[in-house]
């Protein structure tokens, strides 16, 4: 970031070897300009002295003297600025000052307006075509600029008299560092500032309210003093993020980067004050926490200091229905229930970029050319997109006739899409299909990459798909194999241990490993494996489920059910990088849930008020690996010992999918040939 020093906007370069001077041309740019703008500032050396970078001319472009003797009231050409100036500051002492008609060489980076106002009628000014950095500080802008481009890094907009928080949403998405000290912002909400690294709010005097902003562990400064808060309303993915990536600010000197740069890290709490109330908390069905509870590192006289924020629970989302079962039914069977889990939604990652390919394994031919289809989105869709331009030829070779798909009722339902059971020529189905609210171009290009993902798929462990039908872009549905057996969750839900005793578990186990290893060996993270993405059926086994590829979604599915990040790694929570490592921390959780028959950390309750533990409590154990899931004293002492390898905080100690495979392998050979033969 620049240093806050203000650079004198007019400046004599002596010695500098510039052509003389040429006389004006017949028609003066400078003469649009209104006749109160009279003095225009250059770097133009057909207007200044060979001796002068700058030089101030009048609206007919004739000379008036050098910028360092002549004040000026309008920015005019800057094109004559050598290219070994990649900065420029312009201080305008406080006047009012015409950029309408100002113009930069490509070669500027850093740009800096200060201390000055504009004109009513201002117009967008043209920006450089490599701005990173612009700073417009103590101006008298209410509203920020439109025209920012697209290459903007650092935007600082401190001192100013802006009020409108729904203009952040239009800013560059390549802004990553962003000042809005010392304006009039009373609450700011809505805002996805997941990828900036630095960001100012200090100094606010009207600021009150924040909400529904969306912070990851990229954020390594952010200014808050002198902000008197009574409201921070926040998501559990936020309320992680704000907590491990930032302790109390440290200086700039202490703070070295792997590029040598020094930049403020931390949180700014100087006369900080954050009070969200317990009633308004409650009425959203929040947690009321204290945000930065650790405080060894403040200045003394904030030592004492609580911010309390609203932490948001996890939503409710509709249950997958199953056919009538009592917890008294006999035995260890697997059901009949016709369930598919597979509408949350969350999925794999793929780690490489092979399987992004548009080719079904097996099958070499492919349409000459890529095919696109647009479709013009019904008006009685709400909330969906006018229109959504897919690539559907990675489609091509698995599309099924959708005349002979026939969709049944809704047997599940999630955050993205919902699950029918259907006939597929003759044979029952289950067929996926995005909710209405979820058709837009990204999440339909999200599903067709599932689609494309799952036919790239040949295990006996996971999900089979028969296929794809649509007949507009909009429909496309995704067929799979129906498992008769439901999920695991279910399954642990409505059998005791007693009658679904270890002996029958170690299959399922198995079972999950196997499709781990699977999909690990070609590269593959699932990224949300838990007993309600497990199928269960009578004839075909244990099998994995669940394979939206879509990274965005894991913000969305942390607030839908039973928070998924119960089963998430430690590393996944705070936006680190992953890899298959992170399923084998979730396979850990998994086995906790096949020894209690409950969800992970459902037995916890808060000391004092006995309550259950707040998600976002939740999330800070796991983060700190503070946390471990419960194993009851009748588990295998095998099983809980596999259990905590993977469950360690460091993912390179994790077991991979294989050694793991290989240890359930060798010790059932122990425990009995007769169990089953492997």
């Amino acid at each position: 970031m620049l240093a806050r020093e203000t650079m004198v906007a007019a400046a004599v370069l002596a010695a500098i070897s510039i052509h003389p001077a040429t006389p004006a041309s017949t028609v003066c740019p400078y003469g649009k300009l209104p006749s109160a703008f009279n003095s225009v500032i250059v770097s133009d050396p057909s207007l200044c002295p060979p001796t002068n970078l700058t030089c101030v001319v009048d609206r007919s472009c004739k000379y008036i003297g050098g910028s360092d003797t002549v004040s000026w009231n309008a920015i005019g050409d800057y094109s004559g600025l050598p290219p070994n100036r990649t900065a420029w500051s312009f201080n305008g002492g406080a006047v009012c000052v015409n950029v309408n008609a100002a113009q930069f060489p490509s070669t500027i980076t850093t740009l800096k307006l200060s201390n000055m106002t504009f004109p009513p009628d201002l117009v967008k000014p043209t920006w450089p075509a490599k701005l990173k950095e612009l700073f417009i500080e103590t101006t008298n802008i209410s509203t920020i600029p439109t025209n920012l481009p697209s290459t903007l890094s650092l935007l600082f907009l401190g001192g100013n008299y802006l009020v409108d928080a729904a203009e952040l949403n239009y800013l560059p998405r390549s802004v990553t560092q962003l000042s809005l000290e010392n304006n009039d912002y009373t609450a700011l909400a809505n805002l996805d500032w997941s990828n900036m690294t630095q960001v100012y709010l200090s100094r606010n005097p009207k600021l009150k309210a924040l909400s529904n902003i969306t912070f990851s562990s990229k954020i390594k400064n952010l200014n808050l003093e002198n902000l008197s808060l009574t409201s921070w309303i926040m998501d559990p993915l936020t309320f992680v993020a704000l907590n491990s990536s930032l302790q109390p600010n440290n200086t700039a000197e202490d703070s070295t980067f792997t590029d040598g740069s020094k930049a403020f890290t931390g949180y700014n709490y100087y006369n900080l004050a954050i009070t969200t109330s317990m009633s308004e908390c409650s009425s959203y069905r929040g947690t009321l926490t204290e945000l930065w509870p650790d405080k060894r590192f403040r200045n003394f006289k904030y030592k004492d200091s609580v911010f309390t924020v609203c932490v948001l629970p996890s939503a409710a989302t509709t249950a997958v229905p199953t056919a009538s079962r009592t917890p008294g039914d006999e035995g260890g069977g697997l059901g009949t229930s016709a369930i598919v889990g597979l509408a949350a939604g969350v999925g794999i990652v793929v780690v490489g970029a092979v399987i992004f390919v548009c080719v079904r394994r097996r099958r070499a031919a492919k349409p000459k050319s890529p095919v696109f289809e647009t479709m013009s989105t019904p008006g009685t869709l709400a909330g969906t997109a006018t229109s959504i331009d897919v690539n559907m030829n990675c489609l091509q070779l698995v599309r099924i006739s959708n005349n002979e798909l026939v969709v049944g009722p809704q047997i599940g339902a999630g955050a993205f899409a919902s699950v029918h059971k259907g006939q597929f020529q003759g044979r029952a189905v289950a067929v996926k299909v995005l909710l209405k609210d979820r058709i837009t171009t990204a999440y339909v290009q999200s599903f067709v990459d599932e689609i494309v993902l799952m036919s790239q798929f040949d295990s006996p462990h996971v999900v089979n798909l028969i296929g794809a039908a649509w007949t507009r872009v909009a429909d496309v549905k995704c067929v799979m194999e129906l498992m008769d057996g439901g999920d695991l969750k279910d399954f642990l839900d409505h059998h005791t241990p007693a009658q679904f005793p270890w002996a029958d578990k170690y299959i399922h186990v198995l079972s999950i490993v196997d499709g781990l290893s699977y999909l690990h060996s070609m590269n593959i993270v699932h990224r949300d494996l838990k007993s309600r993405n497990v199928l269960l059926d009578s004839t075909k086994g244990t099998k994995l489920t669940d394979f939206g590829i879509s990274k965005e979604d894991i913000q969305a599915t942390m607030t839908v059910g039973v928070g998924t990040f119960r089963w998430m790694a430690p590393e996944m929570l705070q936006d680190k990088g992953y890899g298959v490592s992170a399923d084998m921390y979730s396979f850990g959780m998994v086995l906790s849930e096949f020894d209690t028959h409950r969800t992970p950390y459902v037995d916890l309750k808060n000391p004092i008020t006995r309550q259950p533990l707040a998600d976002s409590a939740i999330i800070l154990k796991v983060v700190s690996g503070s946390i471990r899931p419960t194993f009851t004293s009748d588990c295998p002492a095998w099983i809980v010992d596999l259990a905590s390898k993977c469950l360690l905080l460091d993912p390179s100690q994790r077991p991979t999918a294989m050694q793991v495979s290989h240890t359930i392998r060798s010790k059932l050979k122990e425990l009995s040939t007769r169990l089953f033969s492997i």
